[in-house]
């Protein structure tokens, strides 16, 4: 049995975790995708799950 790939996508704007949703879903539709508007809200629907990719943004 294979685990579901999961994807963490951490964004304080909405809009831009709707359209890395969208774009993900459509390429991989089996994937898990969870969202979360911050790093600390990311650091907690993270724990315990084993969450393969991340897309955030960065700042310098």
């Amino acid at each position: 049995m294979v685990d579901q790939v999961a994807i963490m996508v951490v964004d304080d704007s909405k809009v831009s975790r709707m359209m890395i949703k969208s774009i993900v879903s459509k390429m991989r539709p089996d994937w898990l995708i969870l969202e979360a508007e911050s790093g600390e809200k990311a650091l907690e629907l993270a724990e315990g799950k084993s969450i393969k990719y991340f897309s955030f943004e960065a700042y310098a």
